[in-house]
């Protein structure tokens, strides 16, 4: 048997008569079928075949179908049955009439509305309560987002799909560091693999409270890793800037339920709701707000927003989207509530009940609350030494804002009391290991206020404490962090100082020299990590590529870093090695030398470096350089949940290094390698700390961050689909492989480098990899047919659109068509008003008003402003294949570079074939991708320009001609 829809019309298990296709994605198809013996009609969801003989799914299936069924609950669905009809296992669910949340929330964007307060809260408390009463039974969803909500016509809102429930007390089938869920609405401990409870639903209830008051989610981009980075490291964007007639009263509540710690979340979904509800009765609602603004530009749909679109190798990436709205650019604003009807109705509530607001805690007292952030320095210190906390409160309004105390903890300092505090307070209490600080003063309009406070550490260990404000009615806690070490001697909780600059210990040259191993243990050699700059040959001219980080290996200049950091790719010549040392722990390295490649292995990706001459090209003298370096490790010794500090620059042109922390989360083997070609880590590694210092707590160099276990095209380190990447509200084998532990989650063991280190000490140099030039496309385009529609754009009243706006226009001129776009991350384009399936297109383009980095080329089987084809080249060089798929991007073909395309803005034929599911880009008949997808089969062509950095391109199309395959 199958679950196709050959389905309908048949019996299931002799019982359900299947009527209708519901929906299906990559793991379950969901029919409409009738139950004669109870006469209803019944949603039955069935798992595809192809994994009916997966044991581990089909337990997963069963787990939801248990736990959902001991659920009773009016927003949660019921399920009335689960069986298996030979090796087709379903279940049988309530059936639900109307729409999803996320459906709704679709269709008001497409029309500019948002939901209403009234009905905001009155959905999400739906929620909150079903999820609080699952919670109660000791079930967790991990999966709450809007494509999981159905609401029905009457607007009761019905939880659905617990495909991956997670059951408190049972065995744990999912192993802490595995990714389970959608990484739009994932709460950082989910992201992280770590265990998760309760709480992180409740991060996902916040996630969905953003969505619903503002249209879109706190974060969003074209792939599920950056997304999950902005969750982990970002602060949650103001919602003000996107809806600014949101209550105060629910910022709070946002920014309690979206804290990164589950400790200052709410505890329970009940709590949210209860809050929820209070800011109802509260405040008035409007029933519906329309955006206002400048509306749709006349002759073409309103655009897309673009998003940000995969980057192009050594460049900055060309945005996504349509046609004329910016990238980070908020919605146009809404229509605010009348302050004044907003100030009337709370004072005549306020009279009418009393003391009766005094219940709702959450509301009364979050009327004004200032920007608080918190600084401590330093952040990691040794029992005995002084440290500095810094409190910035800055009042947002233009009125003043009351600030009564500032409560500090302090449980860890000696005598669980500050040494100092400026400016003084008027008074003080410490009770607890917390010392309040009242101030009792006014911060004027839109000014700061700056408390510092002095201390010594006291208490050894890793504190994550909370720091409170008192603003009059309002009170905000904000996290704060403080490594306390031992005294000097003790054992390291987690090693920090620099490296030490031993005297006489540089090695012999020559095969009797060896590695350093008499440095003091103990301390993180922050200052032995490098930064290395690759200054590559771009059309004659040398410039800074890339750069990466590196560890010092020898007081005479050995470098440890990745493969690709230091060698040429296929589109760069690297020329020279630029090395920054690390002077400081906050600022940015400084270029003392350049480095030559002694040891390479590509596919390894480590690299060893030797400094060879200053920056003026004088040769250097190794014996005397005496540089800080890091003692290598043993990686063989590493075990499970040891920890480890990873230190690098966090990306292209980063300003000062950077310090993550995490464990040791597992071991991949590879072939020829052993079981620990790679080491796996808790941490989460920025993408510049590629080769950088993976140390383990006596401060030894046990690994390197490689990028190979980044998930790219090549090479996958425990990579699973595991997330919705594709945004089609299932995970199936259509999204993208997600790697597990962190975003380059991956260490290469220092055991593995240390052939290539040890011959480099030999002075032997051996390059494996690195140069290769990009292999030229062998495809030929496919044979022109009949010709379907010319237009050579001589007269301007051809059909294609004309409209002129701020930001961009399309229009005739000089015998052409022109698009121009006039702001930075912008995409323009004009549609022909045509109608085709399979199509050869050709047009001539060129920019003759040139900005560099532009992008132009062609739409095919364009339906509307979210479902289209594009096939692009660049002003630089780059081309890429990319859709617009129900609004949301989807790269095809990622942005790479191509000595075909012209640089020069010289004219430039423009060839895309959109045949069956293939598309192909090509320029002067050099075919520069192919690609396949099945998203569009139909539908209008088009032209489109964009640019990125720079604004004011005009790009000139002419002679286009369409032919049939």
């Amino acid at each position: 048997m199958n679950n196709s829809p050959t389905w309908i019309g048949k019996k299931l298990k002799d019982r359900y008569e299947i009527t209708e296709l519901l929906g299906q994605g990559g793991m379950s198809a969901v029919y409409l079928a009738y139950d004669p013996n109870l006469k209803r009609e019944v949603a039955v969801k069935l798992i595809h075949a192809h994994l009916s003989t997966d044991p581990e799914f089909v337990r997963r299936f069963e787990a939801e179908a248990a736990a959902v069924a001991r659920l009773s609950h009016p927003n949660i669905v019921d399920v009335y049955d689960f069986d298996h009809d030979g090796d087709t296992y379903f279940m049988v669910l309530e059936y639900l009439r109307g729409e999803t949340l996320q459906q709704k929330l679709r269709r008001l964007n497409e029309s500019d509305r948002r939901m209403s307060l009234e009905e905001v809260i009155g959905i999400q408390s739906q929620i909150c309560e079903a999820v609080d009463y699952a919670h109660q039974m000791n079930v967790i969803h991990r999966d709450l987002k809007p494509a999981n909500v159905m609401i029905s016509p009457e607007g009761k809102a019905v939880l659905m799909d617990f495909g991956i429930v997670k059951i408190v007390g049972e065995q744990q089938h999912t192993a802490t560091g595995t990714v389970l869920g959608t990484a739009r609405y994932m709460s950082p401990e989910q992201i992280r693999g770590d265990s998760i409870d309760r709480r992180s639903d409740i991060y996902s209830l916040g996630v969905m409270l953003y969505e619903m008051l503002s249209g879109r989610p706190p974060f969003d981009a074209e792939s599920a890793m950056t997304v999950m980075r902005m969750h982990l490291e970002e602060p949650i964007p103001d919602i003000r800037d996107t809806a600014p007639d949101v209550p105060e009263a629910l910022l709070d509540i946002l920014n309690k339920a979206l804290a990164k710690y589950p400790d200052a979340r709410y505890q329970t979904a009940g709590d949210l709701a209860a809050d929820l509800r209070a800011v109802l009765a509260a405040y008035p609602t409007e029933r519906s707000r329309i955006l206002t603004g400048n509306g749709t530009l006349s002759g073409v749909a309103a655009p897309a927003q673009r998003e940000s679109a995969p980057p192009k190798p050594a460049g900055p990436p060309p945005p996504s989207g349509g046609a004329a709205i910016p990238k980070d650019a908020a919605p146009p604003e809404k229509r605010r509530f009348s302050c004044a009807l907003i100030g009337g109705l709370l004072l005549l509530l306020l009279l009418c009940v009393g003391g009766a607001l005094f219940g709702v805690l959450a509301i009364r007292k979050n009327k004004a609350a200032g920007k608080v952030t918190v600084q401590i320095q330093p952040s990691t210190v040794r029992v005995g030494d002084e440290f500095q906390i810094t409190v910035t409160i800055e009042n947002p309004y233009n009125r003043p804002l009351q600030l009564d105390a500032v409560v500090v903890p302090l449980r860890f300092a000696m005598e669980g009391k500050a040494q100092s505090i400026s400016p003084q307070p008027k008074g003080r209490s410490v009770e607890e290991g917390k010392v309040r600080l009242l101030y009792d003063t006014e911060i004027p309009p839109r000014g700061t206020y700056t408390i510092n406070v002095q201390a010594r550490a006291a208490l050894p260990g890793d504190h994550v404490l909370p720091l409170g404000v008192e603003f009059g009615e309002s009170y905000t806690e904000t996290l704060i962090r403080i490594l306390v070490q031992p005294p000097q001697g003790g054992n390291n909780l987690s090693p920090t100082s620099p490296a030490p600059h031993p005297a006489g210990n540089t090695p012999p040259a020559g095969p009797a020299g060896g590695l350093p191993t008499n440095a003091p243990l103990g301390k993180i050699p922050y200052e032995a990590v490098v930064q290395i700059i690759a200054e590559v040959d771009v059309d004659g001219r040398i410039e800074e590529g890339w750069s990466g980080s590196g560890t010092l290996l020898t007081p005479d200049g050995l470098i440890l870093t990745n493969a690709h950091v230091a060698l040429s790719d296929k589109y760069y010549h690297v020329e020279a090695l630029k090395i920054a040392l690390t002077t400081s722990q906050d600022k940015p390295p400084e270029p003392r030398y350049y480095a030559e490649v002694l040891q390479a292995d590509e596919d390894l990706d480590i690299a060893v470096l030797r400094i060879t001459t200053d920056l003026n090209g004088n040769p250097v003298d190794r014996a005397s350089l005496n540089l800080p370096y890091a003692p290598l490790g043993n990686s063989d010794a590493l075990n499970l949940g040891d920890p480890i500090t990873i230190l690098g620059y966090p990306g292209i042109g980063g300003e000062t290094i950077t310090l993550t922390r995490g464990e040791v989360s597992g071991f991949t083997a590879e072939s020829g390698r052993g079981n620990r070609a790679f080491i796996k880590t808790s941490a989460t590694i920025a993408g510049g700390n590629s080769g950088g210092l993976a140390a383990n707590t006596r401060g030894e160099l046990i690994g390197v961050p490689t990028q190979l276990g980044y998930g790219g095209d090549d090479q996958y380190v425990d990579c699973r689909i595991l997330a919705d990447t594709n945004r089609d509200g299932v995970i199936d084998e259509d999204d993208d492989c997600v790697p597990t532990g962190g975003f380059i989650n991956a260490l290469r063991p220092v055991n593995l480098a240390k052939p290539l280190i040890e011959a480099a000490l030999r002075g032997e140099v051996n390059i494996a990899g690195g140069g290769e030039s990009a292999p030229s496309p062998s495809e030929e385009m496919p044979a022109s047919g009949e010709v379907l529609y010319q237009d050579d754009f001589s007269s301007p009243n051809s059909g294609w659109d004309e409209f002129e706006g701020d930001n961009g226009s399309t229009f005739y001129a000089d015998g052409a068509y022109h698009i121009q776009v006039d702001t930075e991350k912008y995409y323009v384009w004009g549609n022909a008003s045509q109608e085709f399936d399979d199509t050869i297109i050709t047009v001539q383009a060129q920019p003759v008003k040139p900005v560099g980095d532009a992008d132009f080329g062609v739409i095919c089987r364009y339906r509307d402003t979210d479902n289209f084809y594009a096939l692009e080249i660049s002003e630089d060089g780059y081309y890429a294949i990319w859709k617009q798929e129900n609004g949301e991007f989807v790269s095809i073909v990622e942005w790479s570079a191509s000595d075909a395309i012209p640089t020069d803005g010289s004219p430039v034929t423009i060839q895309a074939a959109c045949t069956g599911d293939t598309l192909i880009l090509a320029v002067n008949d050099t075919v520069l991708a192919e690609a396949q997808d099945s998203a569009f089969s139909h539908g209008d062509i088009g032209l489109l320009a964009g640019t990125w950095d720079t604004g004011g391109v005009e790009i000139r199309f002419d002679n286009l001609t369409v032919y049939a395959p």
